[in-house]
């Protein structure tokens, strides 16, 4: 069976959403790799079911809860010989025909077009530079006290590694029990984290390919380096 090559995304509000089990969630993200040519997806369930090996119960299933949870949106063509069609709600991407079509089109008056790229490369700077003074604010801090690990010290690391905040606040509080157990300080304890939330992000990658991550769940371990 031949895989679609068009990448796929997983939005924030699905990726945590707990009435939705892990597989839904990569199923989700299926269906945004097949919409990403035309803005709909027409694979059936026979489709879905061989691709992830699952029942066609399943996969209807996981569409009803998709639809009711307003991810996605289902409709029957009945000149198609009742082909269903899924469109995404709520997903910020455009479709590549509808790139394609918009790049084709011919501007009327190209000064507003002028005035509106200047605004967005002004804006991108801004965007930029206050990017850059806060990751300095951050960065130029001691963090010799357990107090100066704050939410955006979390953000910071996050964007590191590519993972979620929320893994590096439990990365902390795992760091944390481990220093209390041990009778443990730090001279810098975002030192002490990036290196926790990096073995982390490691191991984790190690299991995903002996296949023992058990959905997104990732092990904790006790680092034996101490900075």
């Amino acid at each position: 069976m031949e895989n679609p090559t068009y990448f796929s995304i997983l939005t924030a509000n699905v990726r945590y959403d707990n009435r939705l089990s892990e597989l839904q969630k990569i199923f989700y993200s299926e269906i945004t790799a097949l919409t990403n040519k035309t803005g709909e997806c027409w694979a059936s369930n026979s489709y879905f079911a061989k691709l992830y090996q699952v029942s066609e119960t399943w996969v209807s299933l996981s569409i009803k809860k998709l639809v009711e949870y307003g991810y996605i949106e289902s409709r029957i063509s009945k000149e198609e010989g009742n082909r269903r069609y899924l469109t995404l709600i709520n997903c910020s991407y455009i479709p590549i025909e509808v790139q394609l079509n918009s790049a084709l089109t011919t501007v009327k008056d190209p000064s507003l077009t002028t005035v509106k790229e200047n605004n967005i490369k002004v804006n991108n700077k801004k965007n930029n530079k206050s990017n850059r003074e806060n990751a300095l604010e951050v960065t130029s801090k001691k963090f010799s006290k357990k107090t100066d690990m704050t939410t955006e010290v979390f953000t910071d690391l996050a964007g590191k590694y590519n993972c979620p905040v929320s893994f590096v606040e439990s990365c902390w509080d795992s760091a944390c029990n481990w220093m209390e157990a041990n009778g443990k300080t730090k001279k810098n304890y975002k030192a002490f984290l990036d290196n926790w939330v990096k073995a982390e992000v490691i191991k984790f990658k190690l299991n995903s390919q002996k296949g023992k991550t058990n959905g997104i769940r990732i092990a904790r371990f006790e680092p034996t380096r101490s900075n």
